[in-house]
């Protein structure tokens, strides 16, 4: 892709953004963190867990600064999500911090629920 073609490209998502058909009354993850990023004012810290929640925040989570999402960085580290947002709460950075994650994470993690924290689980498929 030459430079042209990347700055048309670019230019265009922040203009228009991405974009998804919904069918009906079901709420798909997507639209799920595009609320989440209104409610949030684009300002919590965003963990995710395995490959596509990662690409969906990346994508539909508008961010403000640098190290607002974490991610294992696509090294195949499933449940990263939920144990980095405790993480960050026990540090005390941020004062909102969510994990984006499946229903797979959610059961491999769920001894970790005994602290009571904000989670949002995916069902894999829809």
């Amino acid at each position: 892709m030459d430079q042209a073609s990347k700055f048309e490209t670019l230019t265009t998502r922040q203009a228009v953004g991405l974009s998804y058909k919904t069918t009906g009354d079901t709420i798909l993850p997507l639209n799920t963190i595009q609320v989440l990023d209104e409610l949030t004012n684009r300002n919590a810290v965003v963990s995710t867990g395995f490959v596509q929640y990662e690409i969906w925040a990346a994508q539909f989570y508008r961010y403000n600064r640098p190290s607002q999402h974490l991610t294992n960085g696509g090294l195949g580290a499933m449940s990263f999500g939920l144990p980095a947002a405790i993480g960050v709460a026990l540090l005390g950075l941020m004062s909102f911090f969510v994990d984006i994650d499946g229903d797979e994470s959610f059961t491999m993690n769920v001894q970790e629920l005994q602290f009571g924290w904000r989670i949002f689980p995916f069902r894999q498929r829809y």
